[in-house]
């Protein structure tokens, strides 16, 4: 399965200033697709570290996290789900 459409959300990540700190990407889809497909996603955006963010019921989400060469696990994409 690959979504059609995917907002995106740019971000400088432990910071209050635009164009500073460091960049990342959140994209708000589902977390079950084909890994290949989230390391194409990752390289596409070119951003360091990129968070996929599915919410699966109210206050729960499900959260994969990507650098261009592999996933990892992080906290800073919950500072996108902190200002909704």
């Amino acid at each position: 399965m690959t979504p059609k459409k995917a907002p995106i959300y740019p971000l400088d990540a432990f910071s209050d200033v635009s164009f500073k700190g460091n960049p990342a990407a959140v994209s708000l889809m589902p977390t079950n697709l084909d890994y290949d497909l989230y390391l194409t996603f990752v390289k596409e955006m070119n951003i360091s570290e990129t968070a996929f963010i599915e919410e699966k019921s109210v206050r729960e989400f499900k959260l994969r996290w990507f650098t261009p060469k592999h996933e990892e696990l992080a906290i800073q994409a919950f500072h996108i789900i902190s200002i909704f």
